[in-house]
């Protein structure tokens, strides 16, 4: 049974406590051992209190490029979409790899398909809103390349522009509505001998690594699963 599964026979069985069933008879009428009901209701236990492994801080820096500056509701609840299934399949293992559980869904929006992973964890969550700058600085000290692989793959792209002689060069775009985390990234590719251009915007502040060898140094170096070839072009 996995946690989607627990967490809606949890709430089944607080349906059935509310309508005057003892723990004996809500293990029979939903088939569930007796040990799990009687600790769902006479200690409060939730399923959903999962413990993340936050030993492995490659895979933590890893998602929080991709998670942080979102906003997510405080019971637990996450979840990313996304219109690419290989993005979508990387997040859902290194969710895995700290031990958490994810489910892939796919969803119709506006006549497009895209991927949805949720996930439930109140104490990730509760990491995630919570780390500082400076902590992620502290995380990113061996882990830069994780952190920018998640951040590229959710808020990055693959652009061309076009040159006066009719010649197209790419160059890599990287956004986010959140100033100082943007800041922050760029920091981190200043520290790994990039050189970012200044960022620009208003409510969405972006800035982009526009020099040909860069480009072709970040996507070597820091391997996205997706927008990872010069000929790709997200506009």
């Amino acid at each position: 049974m996995d946690i989607y599964e627990r967490i809606d026979k949890y709430y089944q069985v607080l349906k059935l406590s509310r309508s005057g069933y003892s723990c004996p008879e809500i293990s029979r009428e939903l088939n569930l051992p007796y040990k799990l009901v009687y600790g769902w209701l006479h200690y409060k236990k939730k399923p959903w209190k999962v413990s993340p492994d936050f030993e492995k801080q490659d895979v933590l820096a890893y998602l929080l490029g991709v998670l942080w500056g979102r906003s997510f509701k405080s019971y637990g609840c996450l979840a990313l979409t996304t219109k690419h299934k290989a993005f979508a399949l990387s997040f859902l293992k290194a969710l895995g790899a700290i031990k958490i559980h994810g489910c892939l869904s796919r969803l119709q929006i506006n006549g497009k398909e895209y991927y949805c992973v949720t996930f439930y964890s109140v104490q990730f969550l509760k990491w995630l809103k919570s780390i500082s700058l400076s902590e992620a600085n502290e995380l990113c000290k061996n882990y830069s390349v994780e952190f920018l692989r998640g951040f590229f793959e959710s808020h990055g792209g693959i652009h061309r522009r076009k040159t006066q002689n009719g010649k197209y060069y790419p160059f890599l775009l990287f956004a986010k509505s959140n100033f100082e985390i943007l800041r922050f990234v760029r920091s981190l590719l200043f520290r790994l001998g990039y050189h970012p251009t200044e960022i620009t915007g208003h409510q969405n502040h972006l800035f982009y690594l526009s020099r040909k060898d860069e480009v072709s140094k970040f996507l070597n170096q820091v391997k996205p699963v997706i927008n990872n070839k010069i000929g790709d072009d997200t506009n």
